[in-house]
């Protein structure tokens, strides 16, 4: 009897083993494609991932807003606007965030940010300084219609007003 309940439980502990070690394969083949959970800003990441350069410190006008200064990167200009990503962490969550960033070139104290824990549906409007929005959508935004593709990922708008 004591055979049978040593085969048992040793065939119970091959089953959970062998199960844990199949869920930390498929979670580690899961980050390796990049789809890891807590990565829903994928497409910011890609652009934070390159090597930083100069001209993509954020503005002094921007240091109060809470956005990692190591992690900014420009993204492109259009017209006076320069647009840059960053990261942020919530200070109560300890959660870093996606953030967008728009600058007035010409007045850097005309700026707008947007921080969110997924950049789907990420969009920022500044009065006077025009609209950003996350996506590669050039088709639902035109560039007929004012927007422009900077980066790959990133519609942008000048001129933008609040109903656009």
């Amino acid at each position: 009897m004591t055979k049978k309940t040593a085969t048992k439980d040793t065939a119970g502990t091959m089953t959970r083993a062998a199960w844990l070690a199949s869920a930390l394969i498929a979670v580690g083949l899961v980050g390796l494609t990049g789809c890891a959970p807590g990565n829903s800003y994928p497409r910011i990441s890609e652009v934070l991932a390159t090597p930083s350069e100069a001209e993509d410190a954020l503005p002094g006008s921007t240091a109060e807003w809470g956005m990692n200064p190591e992690s900014s990167r420009l993204v492109g200009s259009v017209d006076n606007m320069d647009y840059f990503v960053a990261t942020s962490t919530d200070p109560d969550t300890g959660e870093t965030n996606g953030c967008l960033i728009m600058v007035n070139t010409e007045d850097e104290a005309a700026a707008a940010s947007s921080c969110s824990p997924g950049e789907a549906g990420m969009y920022l409007y500044g009065m006077d300084i025009g609209a950003a929005r996350i996506s590669g959508d050039t088709a639902t935004y035109p560039e007929s219609a004012g927007w422009v593709q900077v980066g790959g990922f990133l519609l942008v708008k000048p001129n933008a007003s609040a109903t656009d």
